[in-house]
């Protein structure tokens, strides 16, 4: 019983909402009242519809309409997406202003008192500023500026880099801090490792240190690459390799 009073209760709701999104109110200055507009049928009525005639379930104006249906179509992941897109038109914009800012000079007319606009590439001259540049952030510069700043930035481009300190943040810092932890960590098992696989030993016969793969049985006279990289010391044999040779 509880079920089907919630389930009841559950499509209404999805009815009304159904409805609030077909129907929109709208405002008639003339005679100052409001009346109610079928987007589905384009039907008009002074009469608010009857199912949507409660408190709960009224019927928005189109702009409360437009905001309530961007508002359900945002989701956290469409928002970051939306922000993506933007900062990435925004750069894009920037760079496009960067280019047409290297090809155009401004240069001045003593005999008319005004500046011209001359493109480099193409060698042509106008009068007006041209129009992606017509921004107060987007000026063209005279050639003597034009040539300053190229020299800067080539300067720039063949300067060292200076390193600068880094600023952690708390998350950044504690990241790297495990990051450390566990690489310290897994050198060390490593050599734990290692001292328990290898054996040195030194042959009667020439003298030579050899060293005993314990696992593979496998003797070589060099020491394992690995062994060497981590600088960690073998143990000798003792009297169980005695007894081995005995054997």
């Amino acid at each position: 019983m509880v079920q089907r009073a919630y389930r009841r209760k559950s499509g209404f709701q999805n009815l009304l909402r159904i409805c609030r999104a077909v129907y929109e109110r709208i405002y008639d200055p003339e005679l100052g009242l409001f009346y109610y507009h079928n987007t589905r049928t384009k039907e008009t009525t002074w009469d608010k519809p009857l199912l949507l005639r409660g408190a709960v379930s009224d019927v928005f104006t189109p702009r409360t309409r437009q905001k309530n249906e961007r508002k359900e179509r945002f989701t956290p992941e469409k928002a970051a997406c939306m922000v993506q897109r933007a900062y990435r038109r925004k750069r894009g914009f920037q760079n496009l202003l960067r280019l047409c800012r290297s090809v155009y000079e401004r240069i001045y007319d003593p005999d008319q008192g005004m500046y011209y606009y001359h493109n480099t590439r193409t060698k042509e001259t106008m009068w007006e500023k041209p129009l992606l540049l017509r921004g107060a952030n987007s000026d063209v510069f005279t050639p003597r500026t034009r040539q300053k700043k190229l020299q800067s930035l080539i300067s720039a481009i063949n300067a060292p880099a200076s390193r600068k300190p880094h600023q952690w943040t708390e998350v950044e810092a504690a990241t790297r801090l495990q990051g450390l932890y566990r690489a310290k960590k897994a050198k060390e098992e490593l050599n734990s490792r290692l001292a328990q696989r290898f054996r040195q030993a030194m042959d009667p016969s020439s003298g030579q240190v050899y060293y005993v793969n314990l696992i593979t049985q496998e003797v070589s006279w060099e020491p394992p690459v690995l062994v060497l990289r981590s600088g960690i010391q073998i143990e000798a044999f003792g009297e169980v390799h005695d007894l081995f040779l005995q054997k």
